[in-house]
């Protein structure tokens, strides 16, 4: 019985540490894009905004 409250231990020792790593969803970053201030620049066009304001550009394909 004392196994069982050892593994719950540990279980809840883990789901704690995996709480721990939440990283905010980033857009720019899942649209394979960069943040930069200002305009995008040639090659590179803007596909959004990044969180803090700045254009997000991504290469612009053919």
């Amino acid at each position: 019985m004392r196994i069982i409250y050892q593994l719950l231990i540990v279980l809840f020792i883990m789901l704690q540490g995996i709480a721990g790593q939440h990283r905010p969803f980033n857009s720019c970053a899942a649209q394979n894009g960069y943040c930069t201030p200002g305009t995008c620049q040639y090659p590179f066009r803007q596909v959004g905004r990044c969180p803090n304001g700045f254009s997000c550009c991504r290469r612009w394909r053919r």
